[in-house]
């Protein structure tokens, strides 16, 4: 069975729609399926370029290498403020790993 380019069609299988006209979907399942994947996309859709990106976490990094260079004793440990790094431009969204030494 063929369908005209003016029957309305389900958005998610494209089966033909029988019923009201403002219906969008033939049940419940595509409906659901068709939002489920529509939230999906925008909540893993990335709003930075690559390029940004990048860009971002070598600032991040170069900060952090600046307080690598001062010179502590041995043993020391060196506490910064979030304010601080704030103020230098890092970002705190985008990072490449984490240290968690050996006491956790």
């Amino acid at each position: 069975m063929s369908t005209s380019s003016l029957e309305p069609q389900c958005e998610n299988c494209g089966k033909p729609l029988f019923g009201r006209t403002d219906k969008k979907f033939c049940n419940d399942n595509c409906r659901n399926h068709f939002n489920r994947i529509k939230g999906n996309q925008k909540k893993y859709k990335d709003p930075t370029p690559n390029s940004e990106i990048f860009q971002i976490i070598k600032r991040n990094h170069e900060i952090l290498s600046a307080y690598k260079k001062l010179k502590l004793a041995e043993g020391t440990i060196q506490f910064v403020e979030r304010d601080d790094l704030i103020r230098k431009g890092y970002h705190f969204k985008f990072f490449t790993s984490i240290y968690v030494d050996a006491k956790g």
